[in-house]
């Protein structure tokens, strides 16, 4: 039996479960769960995508209970589940509707399981993975059952159970969870935030941990980057950033490499190359490239992408939100600096 007759044998069960005359309750620890999930994922398979819906679906339970002490932060995520089932690519187990007159519900569909959450807004993002057919909503609440729902995933012998990092995903839930215990995380402005016993890589800075993530950027090869550059220098045919990082919202990162060079006729039809300013901090969209005749990385500009790829900080911050739905998902777990002493879920 595979993931997609378990599912139909367990939708049976959530079906009887629709009599609650009381939605099951999630705790802090649950929530954290889900969280857990929803940042350190890897995703493979459909599994993998349904226990992450399946973790938005439990935080949208726990938001509305009398004492939850978060709010609706999490549902950035769902741009990252969004590239997952992009990446995956299959098109015939998991398909995306859209119903913009049922308060803009966005569909998700496992074979004829549905999840659905209000008030999404019709993206790019979206428009590139809707099933050609019309979904309708199917009437089944899983709010009330959330908890049982993403049980019954996280379980599941079909999920890679794998963090970005490779890493078990289930056991770092686990000792995440035993932390929160003892008191390692901290609620702060409705967001969770570990405070306590964060795992750093390398120190930054050293060959080793320079080299092993200039490895991991070729990877990033098929979505545009986000980076963290200073300017230094300008030359005939190139302009020079240095102490390059990936870019991650409240993480401050390790550096990929020492500089990276840009083509100049590129950057200088976005600014003028006279107002950079030296050892100021610039963030930097691109396709991260190998050399044609080394295994060294390049970065190319990304000029397609309907927004300019070469920003100041204030520039940047003033950037719409669906930028973020074109670029890669970088790891907190490789490339979170020494120097991070929060992290925030």
């Amino acid at each position: 039996m595979g993931f997609k007759e378990e599912l139909a044998n367990f939708s049976d069960k959530i079906k009887e479960l629709q009599t609650l005359e009381v939605a099951e309750y999630i705790s802090d620890v649950d929530a954290l769960a889900a969280l857990i999930v929803l940042n350190f994922i890897k995703y493979e398979k459909v599994p993998d995508i349904f226990l992450s819906v399946a973790a938005l679906n439990m935080l949208n339970r726990y938001v509305k209970q009398p004492k939850s002490q978060i709010g609706y932060q999490f549902r950035i995520h769902i741009v990252n589940v969004l590239k997952g089932i992009e990446d995956i690519n299959q098109k015939k187990s998991i398909l995306v509707g859209y119903a913009p007159k049922r308060n803009n519900l966005l569909i998700i569909q496992f074979w004829d399981f549905q999840f659905s959450f209000q008030a999404e807004k019709m993206t790019e993002q979206v428009q590139n993975i809707l099933s050609k057919n019309q979904l309708d909503w199917d009437g089944i609440k899983k709010q009330p059952c959330a908890k049982s729902i993403f049980e019954f995933a996280l379980k599941s012998d079909w999920i890679s159970n794998k963090t970005m990092k490779d890493e078990d995903l289930r056991e770092l839930i686990h000792s995440e969870q035993v932390g929160y215990r003892k008191g390692e995380y901290k609620i702060v402005n409705g967001q969770f935030v570990k405070i306590k016993n964060i795992k750093y890589r390398l120190r930054e800075g050293t060959d080793r941990q320079i080299n092993y993530m200039r490895e991991k950027l070729v990877e990033c090869q098929e979505r545009p980057v986000i980076l963290i550059g200073k300017f230094a220098r300008v030359w005939d045919k190139h302009v020079t950033f240095t102490m390059v990082s990936p870019y991650i919202k409240q993480m401050v990162t390790m550096p990929v490499c020492d500089h990276i060079n840009l083509y100049r006729p590129d950057v200088e039809k976005i600014v003028d190359i006279n107002s950079l300013v030296e050892y100021e901090r610039y963030y930097i969209i691109g396709y991260c490239r190998k050399y044609p005749r080394n295994d060294r990385m390049g970065v190319n500009l990304a000029m397609d992408l309907g927004f300019s790829p070469l920003m100041r900080v204030q520039e940047f911050k003033r950037m719409p939100k669906d930028m973020f739905e074109k670029c890669h998902r970088f790891s907190i777990e490789e490339y979170i600096g020494f120097c991070q002493k929060e992290i925030f879920l």
